[in-house]
């Protein structure tokens, strides 16, 4: 089609917008985008822009190769921004009038690009999302899944064309291994469910996301590695931490103590700290940290398709966060011995700087556990991790790690009677001091993750 052909088109309704400055953008970012195209080989929009190198640049970069165009041509403007701008608006309308599909890596990286569900709802499928819509308030899922779904439906549409309607399973599929090939994606399947319940699907396509592939639990390292911490040190030391939680909780209590750590806690202060590299906090930093904790945001789309991003109050107001890194702080003796940055204990005070928790050998740990389990008169695991210097909760998986372990051994079939009724009355003492120890802990209110109620004294 002739550049001029779509240039008529793509101004016309129903591709016009309400606002005619929006739309004067409109109208020179499109033709700037073409122009551009044009200098590069190919019969097809589609084939230029592949050619251009634009697709493989991302949704971002790829306006900085046609910008320097633009500059070498007296074309640009004055401020790189207005040009910035016009080139993704002018975009977009190639991109709802299916002159360019840009592929699935393109629409995802660095991230998905902004206003394109609003752009294809209102000019290219209105039916569809309007019972997509329809479909979402209905359903019990929170705002952000939901609203996250139909931006991966909207990016599908997008790259393979036509309508919601014409999506199929095979595409799903594809979306999902390109969420996967990016640490710090969104990798929720719920858009398949949306799609599923709008009867678009065969009658035989399963409506559970089960049916899509599920890789085997990844790796604690790839936990906390998906939120791209700066400090190495940090880095590592909550990994070496969240190995040593992995002992007694489930997976996906652990990958929620991951997120608090990694993302809600210190990639946070990462982000308004740049250089970070301490978790000795000065007082404005913990009080404003703790002050973010307690809220979330919250992203809604005005009819010109304006994105407004609002803060709103966390329902638990940020406590299970600010539980949790109380309780990582507390738990990590080579961290934290005296003090408490985040404010919950005032009168405490000093810390020192990350670095490596110690390292124990397997055998330092046999005899640790063997201190507690086969003493007599028995010793208790505050009493042992005293002595051997180390924090008494560390013990304390140790042990319950090793009896679960000893539980699940049967006795021997020769051992006789007044001995098997020992080594059980003895199994029922360690089950009694571990359920002992477990209350304390309790009482004191360290938080976890796997908790629904979290109390935490404040002053």
């Amino acid at each position: 089609m002739p550049r001029e052909a779509v240039f008529q088109r793509l101004l016309a309704p129903p591709f016009v917008l309400e606002a005619e400055s929006s739309q004067s953008k409109r109208r020179v970012g499109l033709r700037k985008v073409l122009a551009w195209l044009e200098q590069h080989p190919g019969r097809t929009w589609q084939e230029r822009w592949v050619a251009s190198g634009a697709d493989a640049a991302g949704n971002i970069d790829w306006r900085q190769l046609a910008m320097r165009w633009l500059q070498s041509t007296g074309w640009a403007y004055q401020t790189p921004k207005n040009d910035f701008h016009a080139l993704g608006t002018g975009l977009l309308a190639l991109i709802s009038g299916e002159v360019i599909r840009p592929s699935l890596t393109w629409l995802l990286t660095p991230g998905t690009v902004q206003m394109l569900t609003a752009e294809l709802a209102r000019s290219r499928d209105p039916r569809g999302f309007a019972a997509l819509a329809a479909l979402s308030r209905d359903d019990p899922a929170n705002k952000h899944t939901k609203e996250v779904a139909l931006t991966r439906i909207a990016t599908m549409a997008a790259a393979k064309g036509g309508m919601v309607s014409d999506i199929t399973v095979g595409d799903c599929l594809e979306m999902t291994s390109a969420l996967a090939a990016i640490p710090t994606a969104d990798t929720s399947v719920y858009f398949y469910q949306m799609l599923h319940a709008t009867g678009g699907f065969p009658e035989a396509a399963p409506p559970s996301v089960r049916f899509f592939e599920v890789k085997g639990q990844i790796s604690i390292e790839q936990m906390i590695d998906r939120y791209q911490i700066a400090c190495r040190p940090v880095r590592d030391l909550l990994v070496d931490y969240l190995r040593e939680r992995s002992i007694s909780i489930d997976y996906v209590s652990l990958r929620g103590l991951a997120y608090l750590l990694g993302k809600r806690f210190w990639k946070d202060l990462e982000s308004h700290h740049p250089g970070i590299d301490s978790f000795h906090l000065a007082p404005d930093v913990a009080v404003a940290w703790k002050q973010r904790a307690g809220l979330k945001k919250a992203r809604t789309t005005a009819a010109d398709g304006t994105v407004i991003e609002t803060e709103t109050a966390r329902a638990d107001r940020g406590l299970n966060c600010l539980a949790v890194v109380r309780s990582f702080y507390l738990e990590v003796p080579q961290i934290f011995r005296t003090g408490d940055p985040i404010g919950f204990s005032p009168e405490r005070n000093g810390i020192k700087c990350p670095g490596k928790p110690k390292h124990y050998t397997p055998e330092f740990k046999e005899q640790a556990v063997k201190k507690v389990v086969d003493s007599s008169p028995p010793r208790t695991i505050a009493g042992v991790a005293r002595e051997l210097n180390i924090n008494d909760t560390t013990l304390g998986f140790w042990v319950k790690a090793y009896r679960k372990k000893l539980a699940g051994q049967p006795l021997p079939s020769d051992m006789p009677d007044d001995e098997r009724v020992r080594e059980l009355e003895r199994r029922v003492r360690e089950l009694e001091m571990e359920n002992a120890f477990l209350k304390k802990r309790q009482r004191t209110s360290r938080g976890s993750i796997g908790e629904r109620e979290i109390r935490v004294h404040r002053r």
